[in-house]
């Protein structure tokens, strides 16, 4: 069984030597990582699957068995992957890619004008043109998956065979789809042609005049289509990858291009996520625009564009979606194993507040296998333009980081311990593949007030109100479903109620299967807590309830619950059990952006300290002390700035209000780290004139911050 942590993508971009490797490694060692992905990248010097880099990758296998660091294999000289660095489709134009564009939606097939792509009209009646993309290949050819298989995996095994099922144990894909991100069309290739003929008895270009249209019978017509596409995508050319990983002991792994949606640009380029999950040993998915400026992802269904961290992104995404059905699919298929590409180009100036909150809010929502993107192995020469930032040794901060990977690494184990309390399903209706029409394929944007646009906004605005009432629940498609011991079945899980999308079709099987469990109502866990405040339930093998609580909502807020057992609530970031009974007091806070975990109060672990609720940070606070500090140094790059300033007597806590993150010593001594506001640091000793010390980390590539303000603060018991 793979061990939760975490697994940074390490770009390979510049020219490897042994020595660096060696020391990087250790770097990520001392860094609270389990193992790398060892990713060629923009900048790469040594040529991909070359003799060199063999011996290359020799070294740093030998020397992670050493560390007791895990190596997986990033499958591809870039990406998206598939084509080899292009070996597949070299001198083989019948295995280039392609589309189906109809002309008269806004964008001319014939001048889309991107590299490497050409057009061709195949009906004039119907506007259908052929695109063909000669930088990926088609995915639904099996002689494609054969070739990708021979030059990039069989290669790996005869150089570093001996290390494959120990040190390597993975091989991670990446941007999986039948049609790269950019043509706007449908998915073509003989191999699908000749399957339609097969399965309906006529030609697909008879059908060319409904496959574009709005019509009820273009819609089925569509649904019928994107299935049988999304079958023989995964037949063709995931299966032989997961089993020929199966036969060499390794766990496939790794994303589809485009799961954070929008739904109409998603399904084009591969149907169906959720089957995509399920094909998979561990689901996998990638946070790629899920992120939220304001990191409210429990007030809203989606990320639009000008919420994100970085402005420049232009289309709708379902963060709340991407990761609860990756992780129903983990949890039904999976033992619960979730995989997720994290912190993926933020930005040279996104600062540690905003990852700490970031990730918390990622395994919150089940992620325990956790690939940062990304580690480099050098910033110079334009990789420093790769999709940024660097989490790694180049960052200023990287001390703060690797202490972060440490505490995500213990809460993804934590949650581990057991299992989910999930009994409602939603039900995703097949028909959701036939709604996008020519109009939502076969354009460079996607319309929000669109049939398939209206279903999304219902299908996340329902998974948004389950989240908000704390309903535990996973996703399910209608090919999944079902019945068995009084219960509706999907993979390892049991559910006894479920929601469906108002105005869209199930299936008469479909309906038969749930009319037992039409009349019941789904649970409602924690009726008190604030809709804000993200929840995560688990119960033991022995029955005892535990849960993960996470405060999204930009205000401190209570946390009213009460069990007729008593429980503990520990702080996984600062490793204090901060409570004990069974009824949280009402002057209990939740501060904003942080977390604790209900466990049994049997639980126990050395690295827990017990904090008496009045003296922890969770206790509320009264005076006020204003700490004047003065700037002592800043980092030559960039990064971080030092203060200094004298401790006032009484002082309990300290908070910091300023936006970013900092590491506080006492004296020289390291006393804590502050994440940003309005989070707190608890403080040992009441000695006044003890000397602070404040270094301000605000990412590599962020403006120098205004002066801190340092605020000292009492609790109701001010003796420590």
């Amino acid at each position: 069984m793979m061990k939760y942590g975490v697994y940074p993508f390490w770009f390979w971009n510049g020219l490897q030597e042994e020595n660096e490797i060696e020391r990087q490694l250790k770097l990520m060692h001392s860094g609270n990582c389990r193992g790398v992905v060892i990713h060629a990248r923009t900048g790469n010097e040594i040529a991909y699957l070359s003799e060199r880099w063999f011996e290359l990758l020799r070294h740093c296998c030998a020397t992670a068995r050493i560390l007791d660091m895990k190596i997986w294999l990033y499958d591809e000289d870039g990406y998206p992957s598939g084509n080899a660095g292009g070996k597949v489709q070299k001198d083989r134009p019948d295995l280039c890619q392609q589309g189906l564009c109809f002309s008269g939606f806004g964008v001319d097939p014939g001048h889309l004008g991107h590299a490497g792509c050409s057009a061709e009209l195949l009906d004039a009646k119907t506007g259908a043109w052929l695109l063909r993309n000669y930088r990926h290949i088609d995915l639904f050819q099996k002689e494609c998956s054969a070739r990708f298989l021979q030059f990039t995996h069989e290669k790996y095994f005869s150089e570093l065979g001996n290390f494959f099922g120990n040190t390597i144990e993975a091989i991670y894909t990446d941007d999986e789809s039948f049609l790269v991100h950019y043509l706007p069309c449908f998915p073509f290739s003989p191999v699908l042609e000749e399957a339609y003929f097969k399965k309906f008895n006529h030609p697909l270009r008879d059908d060319f005049a409904l496959l574009a249209g709005n019509s009820p019978e273009s819609r089925k017509l569509r649904q019928n289509y994107f299935s049988l596409a999304s079958g023989l995508f995964l037949e063709n050319f995931i299966r032989p990858q997961t089993e020929w990983c199966r036969r060499h002991n390794v766990v496939y792994l790794g994303h589809l291009s485009g799961d954070e949606g929008p739904l109409a640009f998603s399904i084009r380029r591969y149907g169906s996520a959720k089957a995509y999950y399920r094909a998979e040993h561990v689901p996998s998915v990638d946070d790629y625009l899920c992120d939220r400026r304001d990191q409210r992802y429990l007030a809203h269904a989606f990320s639009n564009p000008g919420d994100q961290l970085r402005g420049e992104r232009q289309i709708r995404t379902s963060p709340i979606h991407l990761y609860k059905l990756g992780a129903s699919a983990a949890e039904q298929y999976a033992q619960g194993r979730f995989s997720c590409e994290t912190l993926t180009f933020l930005g040279w100036d996104v600062t540690p507040d905003f990852i700490q909150r970031q990730m918390l809010f990622e395994l919150g929502m089940g992620v325990n296998l956790i690939t940062h993107h990304a580690y480099y192995y050098r910033v110079g020469g334009g990789t420093e333009n790769d999709c940024p930032p660097s989490y790694f040794f180049q960052q200023p901060n990287f001390r703060l980081f690797s202490e972060c990977n440490r505490t995500w690494t213990r809460i993804a184990e934590l949650l581990a311990r057991a299992n989910s309390t999930a009994r409602h399903l939603v039900i995703v209706p097949d028909a959701l593949l036939g709604l996008p029409d020519g109009n939502d394929i076969c354009t460079a944007a996607a319309e929000n007030d669109t049939p398939v646009g209206r279903a999304e906004t219902a299908y996340q605005e329902l998974l948004l109100k389950l989240m908000q009432k704390h309903i535990s629940f996973d996703i399910a498609e209608e090919s999944e479903l079902a019945v068995l011991d009084g219960f509706l079945r999907v993979g390892d899980g049991r559910y006894t109620s479920f929601s469906r999308l108002k105005g869209i079709l199930l299936s008469p099987e479909t309906e038969k299967k749930l009319a037992p469990f039409a009349d019941n109502m789904p649970h409602e866990e924690y009726l008190m807590v604030d809709r804000e405040i993200l929840v995560r339930s688990r119960i033991s093998d022995t029955g005892e309830k535990e849960g993960y609580f996470l405060n999204l909502s930009g205000r401190d807020l209570p946390l009213p619950i009460r069990e007729e057992k008593a429980f503990l609530l520990c702080d996984p970031v600062r490793r204090e059990i901060v409570f004990r009974g069974t009824e949280v007091p009402e002057n209990f806070v939740l501060r904003d952006g942080c977390c604790v975990m209900k466990m049994p109060d049997s639980f126990v672990s050395r690295e827990y300290s017990v904090i008496p609720f009045e003296m922890s940070i969770y206790a509320p606070l009264d005076k006020h002390t204003a700490i004047p500090l003065k700037k002592t140094a800043s980092a030559a790059a960039g990064g971080y700035e030092d203060y200094e300033g004298v401790l006032p007597d009484g002082v309990t806590h300290l908070q910091l209000e300023t936006p970013w993150s900092a590491e506080i010593r006492l004296d020289g001594s390291l006393a804590g780290i502050i994440y940003g506001p309005p989070h707190l640091l608890r403080i040992e000793g009441k000695k006044a004139g003890r000397t602070i010390g404040v270094r301000l980390f605000r990412g590599a590539g962020a403006p120098p911050p205004p002066e801190p303000r340092l605020i000292g603060r009492r609790g109701e018991t001010p003796t420590i």
